[in-house]
């Protein structure tokens, strides 16, 4: 008796870390159910019972239908989205294929260069570009009045 109790002591501390086996969680539920639990463990017998209980549960024919049905428009969807993906890439394929590649040609005398000296003057710049464009962006997250 007394190695039971040290096994399912060992057992309930795995348990709460969350590292049982399916196994363990059986042996405990088990053990639970039985006779002789000690009464300060008396409330685990509620908890591994509910588990058990819940697990029972079924839905009525009626209301699994009606689950099954709602999932298999979206299971038909897939494939039409499949096929459409595919019937899209072979009608665009003759487009890439024919595509001119694009290549680099260095021209000679073309010298590219900075527009600001220094990197601060530069620095604002890119900031009063970027805050023009946001508070122009913003304006759409505001009610007309």
């Amino acid at each position: 008796m007394k190695a039971k109790q040290e096994r399912i002591t060992v057992l309930l501390e795995k348990y709460w870390q969350a590292e049982t086996t399916v196994e363990e969680e059986k042996e405990l539920a088990e053990y639970f159910r039985g006779p002789g639990v000690p009464p300060e463990w008396e409330s685990y017998r509620e908890l591994f019972s509910f588990f058990e209980e819940k697990a029972q549960i079924k839905p009525s024919p009626e209301l699994e239908g009606r689950i099954m049905e709602s999932i298999r428009p979206r299971h038909h969807m897939v494939w039409w989205a499949a096929a459409a993906a595919i019937v899209l890439m072979l009608g665009l394929e003759p487009l890439f294929r024919h595509a001119p590649e694009r290549v680099h040609v260095e021209q000679p005398g073309l010298v590219m260069t900075d527009t600001y000296d220094d990197p601060e003057q530069a620095l604002a710049a890119v900031q009063k570009a970027l805050f023009t464009v946001s508070k122009k962006m913003n304006k759409g997250l505001h009610p007309i009045k």
